[in-house]
């Protein structure tokens, strides 16, 4: 994403400032709006989990990193802080109700069922309504360069498209193609307005802070498109099916299984046909 961000801002010629956060944009870890689409496309959760509180952590040195490489075209890296301290907050964030969520359904699987379907619908409707939010608050923003809405409408397009294609290069399992599509393009917008906010002047930011709310607009739209082609997808499958049954010892060796609700991993039950 670094590169694919550097690349853009190359091709289509932005002014230095504007290449900037695009390229800050593109440093940037994984978002946790990754998270509530996977589920909703029945993606791997524990993967989804899993590579965005990887990249959070390498964020704290590979972010800084790839904006002293790629900047250099534009200005010197002394001017830009990184928010060590929002990343970190970040993370927690996502690791403490991961624990807690694993916790409920460790003590009452039955409660965390429920708990589930509600904070995945709470969770897009929150998501929304910021959207929404931010694109009202911040609608004289939206007065930009043509070629900063033509790099936020493909950039998410480009990291989505890539992380497909490397996961079936690996002969991945679909539910974690999908997966790996997500995180590689979802980046965390909230970071990215952070680090503009504490590193450039409020002249600087006029030029700037439009391109993290066209991201991240383009990238719910893309994300809400996704849920929908793949919730008709799925209605349609069910309908066509004849409704056979696999036997028991075809259902006791498939290591994963999809409940609907996001792929739920088997991998430490016991396996029941070898003590069979």
């Amino acid at each position: 994403m670094p590169l694919t961000a550097f690349l853009l801002a190359l091709t289509l010629n932005v002014r230095p400032v504007q290449a900037i956060a695009i390229l800050i944009m593109g440093c940037c870890p994984g978002g946790t709006i990754s998270n509530i689409i996977t589920y909703w496309i029945d993606g791997d959760m524990d993967l989804s989990i899993t590579m965005t509180s990887l990249s959070t952590i390498l964020a704290m040195g590979m972010m800084p990193l790839c904006l002293l490489v790629y900047s250099q075209s534009w200005v010197e890296t002394g001017s830009i802080r990184v928010p060590y301290m929002q990343i970190g907050i970040t993370l927690v964030t996502l690791i403490v109700p991961v624990a807690g969520g694993a916790f409920v359904n460790y003590k009452w699987p039955k409660a965390a069922k429920v708990i589930l379907k509600v904070g995945s619908v709470m969770g897009c409707v929150l998501l929304t309504v910021v959207g929404v939010a931010s694109a009202l608050l911040y609608r004289g923003s939206w007065n930009t360069d043509a070629s900063m809405v033509i790099v936020g409408l493909i950039f998410p397009i480009i990291g989505f498209t890539a992380g497909f294609a490397i996961s079936i290069l690996a002969r991945q399992p679909w539910p974690r193609c999908r997966t790996i599509a997500l995180e590689t393009g979802a980046q965390n917008v909230q970071i990215c307005t952070t680090v503009l906010q504490l590193s450039f002047s409020p002249q600087e930011l006029v030029q700037m802070f439009t391109f993290p709310l066209i991201y991240g607009s383009f990238q719910f739209t893309f994300g809400l498109l996704m849920i929908a082609v793949y919730q008709i997808y799925k209605r349609i499958s069910t309908r066509k099916s004849d409704g056979s049954v696999l036997p028991d010892h075809a259902l006791q060796s498939c290591p994963r299984d999809n409940t609907g609700q996001g792929e739920v991993n088997r991998s430490f039950e016991p396996d029941w046909s070898s003590a069979n």
